[in-house]
């Protein structure tokens, strides 16, 4: 069945998914410290969690840029540091990052004309210990 339902704080039970997708999804501004909590509650141990993000290896400005309305969170795309931030704070709640981040960016695979932005995705997998 199909629920919406806010991804940090789920009615799920512990441990009830073997795998959970997440994408394009934790830069619409996501408590990214909640939705790690979250996913290493709802995901059993040895399972997965898959991401992905808006994304580029240099900074791109998107302050005061809120395309889905001002009453809606802030643009956001990723930068290096982020990511690794994101996977640190992903440790601390019981994930491991399964490969290598791959963080330099070639070529931009998004051209969003409303807000004059070009960028890419990044895509991480994650296993609960």
């Amino acid at each position: 069945s199909f629920s919406v339902q806010d991804l940090s704080a789920t009615n799920y039970p512990d441990g009830h998914f073997a795998a959970v997708t997440s994408i394009s999804v934790i830069e619409h501004g996501v408590d990214l410290d909640a939705y790690l909590r979250e996913m290493a509650r709802v995901i059993r141990p040895g399972g997965w969690l898959l991401t992905s993000t808006d994304y580029w290896s240099e900074p791109i400005d998107c302050s005061g840029i809120f395309p889905y309305g001002e009453d809606q969170p802030e643009m956001k795309v990723f930068q290096p540091h982020e990511i690794e931030g994101l996977c640190k704070r992903a440790e601390e709640v019981g994930f491991r990052l399964v490969t290598p981040l791959g963080l330099t960016t070639h070529e931009r695979a998004v051209r969003w004309e409303r807000v004059d932005r070009e960028y890419t995705f990044i895509y991480f997998a994650l296993r609960r210990d």
